[in-house]
């Protein structure tokens, strides 16, 4: 048979068909061709992949991609493409005033996009500086219900974030109210929770199934983790089908809430950067492998971490089947990754340390068939 593309050698690790072995993986005309058994094939192009694992293009949940709108947003390829990231959802860097200049930005870039629009009108603009305003009396479901219909299915849900020092005096006014703005457009929330107002478990009860709780590690204030137990509801909003993420940012992930959250029981749904201007490619956050070999070293199997950035966020996006999966037929997205074995230390955003064994350097990426990214060792 013949292909566009040979990897050859890999260790495919696809969690979305239960696949971790080693084997071929052939690209035709932008997608994943099925190998008969002992048939050979001619390609146009081989990549070695010995000694690598192969996954699907992995799948950035939370990040910042503004880059022309906002001062932390990041240039979409040039972040994602050297990182094997191949889908990147925004998670409320716009509002309903500007959402159109996002979307045509990034109708430029390669990177598969997906947005999640703030409830306040200009999104996270300036977050350090200039928070955004949270006042629900000034919200008009009708410039929403545009924002929807201008997105043609790439604006996905609405974001909120709950930290005292965004809401203020508010408190839980306007996440209430951003639930039943939700709702009313049946529409997932994406619930920022840094420092909460009430207890991390309270916040999970009040959202509705398929909404997201990111920051689900983060160590300010409340947090996942109170008198060494899980914050009281958070097991249950998950079993009604609350999801979280780890959204990893400049200072909302702690390796002992983590690590003690693991211990008792709470994975997250998902593994993203929340990346930014303030944090990408900097310590302790760098980039995507790198927060997924926090979770490795944290004691995480290699397989659940690849399910936590391929078909998980991939079903979260309403893209379950053809995004996060190397079955024959879908779009031929794919990371080669090398797998070092060496001494390191992982950071949280305190200061605080995890060792490691491990450490994920993306080799390859392909993007609906195309050789996006190819790191020299790959040569």
């Amino acid at each position: 048979m013949k292909a566009d593309i040979l990897i050859h050698g890999g260790t495919v690790i696809d969690p979305a068909r239960g696949i971790h072995e080693q084997r071929d993986v052939a690209i035709r005309h932008g997608k994943f061709l099925e190998i008969p058994m002992g048939e050979p094939v001619e390609a146009g192009q081989i990549l070695p992949a010995q000694d690598h694992i192969v996954t699907p293009g992995l799948i950035d949940l939370h990040a910042h991609i503004n880059y022309l709108g906002s001062a932390n947003g990041l240039p979409g390829d040039t972040f994602c493409l050297p990182n094997g990231v191949t889908a990147v959802a925004d998670a409320g860097s716009i509002g309903v005033s500007n959402y159109r200049a996002l979307l045509h930005q990034t109708d430029a870039w390669m990177v598969k996009t997906r947005f999640f629009i703030n409830v306040s009108a200009g999104g996270q603009i300036m977050s350090k500086h200039f928070p955004e305003p949270l006042d629900p009396s000034k919200w008009e479901d009708e410039l929403f219900q545009k924002a929807f219909e201008d997105g043609r299915g790439r604006i996905l849900g609405l974001k909120v974030r709950t930290s005292k020092k965004v809401v203020g005096e508010l408190g839980l006014k306007p996440l209430k109210a951003a639930i039943e703005l939700a709702r009313r457009f049946s529409m997932p929330l994406v619930v920022h929770p840094t420092d909460p107002p009430v207890p991390m478990g309270e916040l999970a009860e009040l959202l509705d199934p398929g909404s997201i709780l990111c920051h689900i590690f983060q160590g300010v204030g409340m947090t996942c983790i109170e008198n060494g137990h899980l914050s009281e509801g958070l097991l249950q909003a998950r079993e009604r089908g609350v999801i979280y993420d780890v959204a990893h940012g400049r200072l909302n992930f702690s390796f002992p809430v983590a690590r003690t959250a693991l211990n008792l029981g709470l994975e997250p749904d998902t593994i993203s950067t929340d990346a930014s201007q303030a944090n990408w490619n900097k310590t302790p956050m760098v980039s995507l492998p790198v927060v997924m070999g926090k979770f490795l070293a944290m004691g995480m199997s290699l397989d659940r971490v690849i399910e936590k950035v391929t078909c998980n966020p991939a079903r979260i996006l309403g893209q379950a089947g053809k995004w996060g999966t190397m079955a024959p037929g879908t779009c031929a997205d794919a990371a080669i990754i090398k797998i070092q074995n060496r001494p390191v230390i992982y950071q949280d955003c305190f200061g605080n340390e995890q060792p490691g064994e491990q450490v994920l350097s993306v080799r390859a990426t392909i993007l609906d068939g195309k050789l996006v990214y190819r790191a020299a060792e790959m040569m």
